[in-house]
């Protein structure tokens, strides 16, 4: 399975990257959704939110942040404003839900049942996630 932007993973340091929910409090929120486990996009979400935080507003190009390697360079052009960057993080999260869902799913029944439940959970990650940016 590719999940968007995955290659962040390797470049984050681990510490950084501690699954659903905001760092600390990761105990509170669940890293699955039924029996579909999600931490793999959250670590992928807290990367970008790592990246935002560590080189936003610096202005870069595409050649400056090639070593991030993306596969269409999108979320390097999103770093130059932190709206841009906050929203290409939240929608490449619900993109990664929703593959993860589809390729993880054990039951035909339980992928209908978690899309709601995923997009619940994106437009709360929407609504209170910029709070720890």
């Amino acid at each position: 399975m590719n999940l968007i932007d995955e290659n962040l993973t390797q470049i984050v340091p681990e510490c950084e990257q501690n699954g659903a929910g905001p760092k600390g409090w990761g105990w509170l929120i669940p890293d699955n959704i039924g029996l579909v486990d999600i931490e793999k996009a959250a670590n992928i979400h807290d990367c970008h939110y790592w990246f935002l935080e560590h080189y936003y507003p610096m202005n870069l190009g595409k050649t400056e942040l090639g070593w991030i390697n993306t596969r269409n360079h999108d979320f390097v052009d999103a770093l130059r404003y932190k709206k841009t960057a906050i929203k290409y993080a939240n929608e490449t999260f619900y993109k990664n839900l929703k593959i993860i869902n589809k390729e993880n799913s054990p039951t035909r029944l339980g992928y209908y049942l978690r899309k709601p439940i995923i997009w619940a959970y994106y437009k709360a990650v929407t609504k209170f996630g910029r709070y720890f940016v």
